[in-house]
């Protein structure tokens, strides 16, 4: 419901979702009537985007890009640009997240929004949280977890 009262409040009229993986978020901008942009640096989750857009005649435009060039390829500008799922700290050096915040920035329409999800990572290393959540779909259970190591998190 996030996306559709962001939607609505801000008058989305297209998208662009940064690491959309398996494009949950936007093929459901796509139904609320948003021309919907996805990239990921995953083929195989790029593929799976299509696959699910597909099976929901969802409408979207989706490319294998990584967040250094992604700007190079689509000269779209957008009235929101989505980076969700913790897909940011993915960039690992300052130049690089400058120049990334400065691309979207130059994307976005005058009034257009940036919406970023970041995990707290100063609580999981201060708390060691490891089990981030557990999801049961039939016969599967899906656990989300961290391994902490001495210089990194793996999850």
């Amino acid at each position: 419901m996030l996306l559709k009262s962001l939607t609505e409040s801000h008058s989305i009229q297209s998208a662009l979702d940064m690491g959309c993986g398996t494009g949950t978020h936007i093929i459901a901008l796509a139904e609320l009537g948003v021309d919907s942009w996805g990239i990921d640096i995953s083929g195989e989750m790029i593929a799976k985007a299509r696959e699910n857009a597909d099976k929901r005649n969802a409408d979207i435009h989706l490319s294998v890009l990584d967040f250094e060039n992604w700007h190079r390829h689509i000269r779209e500008n957008f009235d929101a640009v989505f980076c969700l799922a913790n897909s940011l700290p993915h960039i690992l050096h300052r130049r690089k997240l400058v120049s990334f915040f400065s691309n979207v920035y130059k994307r976005l329409n005058e009034s257009g929004i940036f919406v970023i999800q970041l995990v707290n990572y100063n609580r999981i290393l201060k708390n060691r949280e490891r089990i981030l959540s557990v999801k049961k779909t039939g016969m599967h259970t899906f656990i989300r977890f961290y391994d902490f190591l001495p210089k990194r998190i793996n999850f």
